[in-house]
């Protein structure tokens, strides 16, 4: 008998989510057209000097904008029932972020295993091969695989911030599915 691990899309979760987005990019362009000019401290020598002013107005921009971006990442994310985590026997299939790999064969898979950071955790996927899944992406999805990378985590990291499962509850149930598969892989022993 074999397993079959799903976890679907949460909408009130990523509602609430994008409404923290909307509120930080609303600030951000505040900021831009906020006239606030203090004449004193360290903010006042910056405002004073124009390329500072100007940059200063630049980088909340983009911080704007960025934030406008990922409101509607967010809210086109928010499908009901989307599946954001499967896993059977063949493999696993991960959409819990944008920087997500999709289907990974179990036979790519070297173990998998949980980890935390700043109290959010995560189901991390050590590979076999890294750089077969690695020359597959390009730009950001690239740089933030390898940023992991150098702060001590897998490039596969499976994020279930938004959904009301726990990563302690699926785990096991990967396990089981990784460890099924790992003996269908075995060849029998004939002799």
């Amino acid at each position: 008998m074999t397993d079959t691990v799903v976890v679907k899309q949460d909408v009130k979760k990523n509602i609430l989510y994008a409404l923290g987005i909307f509120l930080m990019g609303a600030l951000c362009f505040f900021m831009v057209f906020w006239n606030y000019k203090p004449k004193t401290g360290v903010v006042g020598m910056l405002y004073q000097n124009p390329i500072c002013h100007v940059l200063i107005k630049a980088i909340f921009c983009l911080g704007g904008l960025f934030c406008l971006y990922m409101f509607v990442f967010m809210i086109r994310r928010a499908k009901p029932g989307k599946n954001i985590l499967k896993a059977d026997i063949r493999g696993i299939t991960d959409y819990s972020s944008a920087f997500s790999f999709g289907f990974i064969p179990w036979a790519d898979v070297n173990r998998v295993y949980m980890t935390s950071l700043m109290n959010n955790q995560f189901i991390e996927v050590e590979l076999n091969d890294e750089k077969k899944y690695l020359e597959k992406r390009k730009g950001l999805k690239k740089l933030a695989a390898l940023a992991n990378k150098k702060i001590g985590h897998q490039i596969v990291c499976i994020t279930l911030n938004t959904v009301q499962v726990s990563p302690q509850s699926v785990l096991p149930k990967l396990l089981r599915l990784f460890e099924q598969a790992k003996q269908c892989e075995k060849p029998s022993d004939l002799s």
